[in-house]
């Protein structure tokens, strides 16, 4: 299994994780702080979406102009 392969397969599981805890407390307001690539934001926004609630997505590097 390459290294792509299990990240995909780490962030799938975690993904379910994030996604089941926005819908069983149907929360309507998620902050992400650190959104970096976005793999966990389309969790938490399949997750809100479901339960009428919205993912607003920070990532402190890209607001201090201090990018990678």
């Amino acid at each position: 299994m390459s290294k792509i392969d299990k990240w995909e397969q780490y962030s799938a599981e975690h993904g379910m994780l994030f996604k089941s805890l926005v819908v069983l407390n149907k929360s309507q307001v998620c902050v992400e702080i650190g959104v970096a690539h976005g793999t966990t934001s389309k969790w938490i926004c399949e997750g809100a979406q479901m339960v009428g609630g919205h993912l607003f997505g920070f990532d402190v590097l890209d607001i201090h102009g201090q990018k990678k």
